[in-house]
């Protein structure tokens, strides 16, 4: 796989290379961009190492490949435009589906991003990446349409790690795995209360059966609240959301699929 020597993926390279001369402590002036290149670094080489030959010889793959070399280094300076993340975020769910043995298909413009089947069950998968809290509502308004089109019932999958700006997800200092932990818990329950009522009205009928939520945090090293050494982390956050009651004909069959992309997810 080729990408031009002025795009985003030699830049991030080429940071992460750098820093492995030094640690980069947060009050350093190149600390944010080193966090953003190590995350996007690692999600990167994991769809490299799953997708493989694909990413040069599937002719629905390949557009997306493009699309990822191109942006900012930094989320935060692309504005709008930010093809490169949303098609990285795109094949990131992709690769994961493949790793655990799912049939994946890309289905073309207009179409869910992706078709993941298993010999008994079938599901339309759509990734959206809002840039803002306000705009939730409308992508998943439009994410429904997509998967009902497709005729096969599916899930959405919503990054949602560039709503409120970076400070939400970079901290200053360092805190422990359970401090984490029950920050997680906090912001599963707002979106249980908060979005998912206006997220199964946008829905309406469509035949969306489950929506999951991923965001990440980058967490530097140094000593947590209660003692305890802990190293620089990236870790990945998701909460899934049945839109099925569970007596539904259709709730196990998204559960299934819950529990298989959940046990393929890497710590991204």
């Amino acid at each position: 796989m080729r990408v031009h020597t002025m795009s985003r993926i030699p830049a991030l390279c080429n940071t992460v290379e750098k820093a492995a001369s030094h640690v980069s402590e947060p009050g350093d002036p190149d600390y944010i961009e080193l966090q953003q290149s190590f995350k996007d670094v690692q999600e990167l080489w994991y769809i490299i190492r799953v997708l493989g030959d694909r990413l040069v010889s599937d002719p629905f793959v390949r557009p997306f490949v493009r699309a990822a070399a191109n942006d900012c280094r930094l989320p935060e300076d692309a504005g709008k435009n930010t093809v490169g993340r949303d098609a990285q975020f795109e094949l990131f769910v992709g690769a994961v589906g493949c790793r655990i043995g799912f049939d994946v298909k890309n289905l073309g413009e207009g179409q869910p991003d992706w078709l993941m089947a298993t010999p008994s069950h079938c599901w339309s998968v759509e990734t959206k990446r809002p840039k803002s809290a306000k705009k939730v509502e409308r992508i998943t308004k439009k994410a429904a349409g997509q998967i009902d089109h497709s005729l096969v019932g599916g899930v959405i999958i919503v990054d949602v790690s560039t709503i409120g700006g970076p400070e939400n997800r970079r901290l200053r200092t360092c805190v422990s795995d359970d401090e984490l932990g029950r920050a997680r818990e906090r912001m599963g329950e707002a979106i249980r209360g908060n979005e998912l009522p206006r997220l199964k009205e946008a829905i309406g009928k469509a035949p969306v059966g489950l929506i999951i939520f991923h965001d990440f945090v980058i967490r530097p090293a140094g000593t947590s609240s209660n003692g305890g050494s802990v190293p620089w982390g990236l870790l990945g956050m998701w909460w899934s959301y049945h839109l099925e009651s569970p007596d539904s004909q259709h709730y196990a069959r998204y559960q299934e699929f819950w529990e298989l992309f959940g046990s393929g997810l890497p710590d991204l």
